[in-house]
């Protein structure tokens, strides 16, 4: 049997994080993350004439939000 191979692949991600200080006792974090990955592969049995052929594709895309605050040295809260 011989084979002919074809492989395309293709990956990018991009992420990034916001951190900013609303006051002395306040915090804001932002952050996200955005990914894509491609697969296109192809394979052909050249004495049987047949190919085969296989996808994948994946993209994501996220994000997240924290506040810190300190109310007093003994009262703290995170809402995330």
């Amino acid at each position: 049997m011989i084979f002919d191979r074809d492989e395309k692949f293709f990956f990018a991600d991009f992420s990034g994080k916001l951190l900013y200080d609303i006051n002395d006792s306040q915090n804001l974090r932002l952050n996200f993350i955005a990914i894509d990955n491609d697969l296109d592969f192809t394979e052909t049995d050249v004495s049987l004439d047949e190919t085969a052929t296989s996808l994948l594709d994946q993209t994501n895309l996220s994000g997240g939000i924290q506040l810190q605050s300190q109310w007093s040295p003994y009262l703290t809260s995170n809402v995330n």
